[in-house]
């Protein structure tokens, strides 16, 4: 039987930064108390997403699918606001 071929997904995304709004009209997520644990985390087949400034882990193992496309998540590490 020949080799499987199997095609590497990758683990991680970076998301992008966004600039802060003068009005917020969408749903910023954020953690209290500097609790830097992720914001979701999936159990497998999933993807890690980075923040885009300093490369903090915001979510762990999830599907894009899975995610709120709307929402942006302020990194507890830097503070910087990040977007899928």
């Amino acid at each position: 039987m020949p080799p499987r071929i199997v095609k590497k997904v990758p683990r991680e995304r970076k998301m992008t930064i966004v600039e802060y709004p003068e009005k917020i009209t969408f749903p910023v997520l954020q953690k209290p108390d500097k609790d830097l644990s992720p914001f979701f985390e999936g159990t497998e087949n999933g993807m890690d997403f980075v923040c885009g400034s300093c490369n903090h882990v915001l979510i762990k193992n999830v599907r894009i699918v899975s995610l709120p496309i709307l929402a942006v998540y302020l990194c507890p590490q830097c503070e910087q606001l990040n977007t899928l």
